[in-house]
């Protein structure tokens, strides 16, 4: 089972935890739930309220089809049991018919100015069980027309299921999960493939960064899975995709790592600047005349990458993972062009 315990501001001195609640209802004979991913974001009548966002992979029962779910909740930080998606009523938002794991997301306190972004979910989905191929799969939260951040009944507009496009139906049940809307297939050519469409490719280690509504998604990626594990001939690149409308449209996928087919990528990451420091730099602007530090403002048009990289070996006769050279670049144009 998944648990959540939370520790406020005015105990950190303490420590006293709460008691940990169950979010998950999982029986000792029935499937687990594993990889928990959770984010705290800020209320309007914040300090002493907030919004807790988790999601986790959760195994298929026996009698259903093998896999996993990805399974989304949203409830108050301080009470698991009130909110959108409160303890035991997890929202499946992968394809049930589908293997669905290793889900990561990026949330804001605040919505995109244009498309009223505030939440980007990713996920590997396919078929096959136990590492067979899949796809990078996704769906968007956006705040809906006329959202007020200060409205005590709407301050989680954005994070709630109903809120996701493309839609889910808002369930926990696999059956009536079955209305959900395919979501984005973002390492395919095309959005709305399914994974069976290109059924020998794979796409692992998603990464994302989302400013304003500007979305950037980093992976490693083969077009032929079982060519990279068996022989030399073919292996994982790490590409990375952008949106600059919310999700709604996407660039095609660029190879930044261009390896030779003797190494792989692995374990990249995409790290953006951090945000404004307000008392150095109040209006954002390096230029302007209350500026005190031009090094506070945030350049949102620069982001870093980095990947590592390991010898690619056939799997029948690998000698175990022999770790090469880290690489790392920078973006001072939002990825038109990347440093050397």
């Amino acid at each position: 089972d998944i648990w959540y315990s939370y520790l406020g501001n005015k105990n950190f001195a303490t420590g006293n935890w709460s008691v940990p609640v169950r979010v998950t209802d999982n029986a000792p004979s029935e499937p687990g739930a594993s990889r928990p991913n959770i984010f705290v974001a800020k209320h309007p009548e914040s300090p002493g309220k907030a919004w807790t966002i988790l999601a986790y992979e959760e195994r298929k029962g026996l009698d259903a089809l093998a896999g996993k779910y990805v399974v989304y909740h949203l409830f108050a930080f301080d009470d698991p049991t009130k909110g959108a998606v409160p303890a035991g009523a997890g929202v499946i938002i992968s394809d049930p018919l589908e293997n669905g794991r290793r889900v990561r997301f990026v949330a804001k306190g605040s919505a995109g100015s244009e498309q009223g972004t505030r939440i980007v979910l990713l996920w590997k989905q396919g078929v096959e069980d136990q590492g067979g191929p899949s796809d990078i799969m996704a769906r968007v939260g956006y705040v809906p027309e006329g959202w007020d951040p200060l409205e005590a009944t709407t301050t989680a507009a954005g994070f709630r299921p109903q809120d996701m496009k493309p839609a889910v139906i808002g369930s926990g049940d696999p059956e009536t999960a079955l209305g959900n809307e395919q979501p984005l297939n973002l390492s395919s050519a095309e959005l709305d493939d399914r994974s069976t469409d290109e059924p020998i490719d794979d796409a692992r280690a998603h990464r994302a960064i989302v400013v304003g509504d500007n979305i950037v998604v980093g992976y490693s990626y083969t077009p032929d899975q079982a060519v990279a594990r068996f022989t030399v001939e073919e292996n994982y690149d790490f590409y990375v995709r952008r949106s600059f409308d919310g999700g709604e449209t996407w660039d095609e996928a660029r190879n930044l790592s261009m390896l030779p087919k003797d190494r792989n990528a692995k374990e990249p990451r995409l790290v953006g600047t951090p945000s404004t420091v307000v008392d150095t730099c109040p209006t954002g602007e390096p230029d302007a005349e209350d500026t005190t530090n031009a090094a506070d403002c945030q350049d949102k048009a620069v982001y870093y990458v980095a990947w590592g990289t390991d010898l690619n070996q056939r799997e029948s006769i690998s000698e175990g993972a022999i770790d090469l050279d880290l690489y790392m670049s920078r973006t001072t144009d939002f990825g038109e062009t990347y440093e050397p």
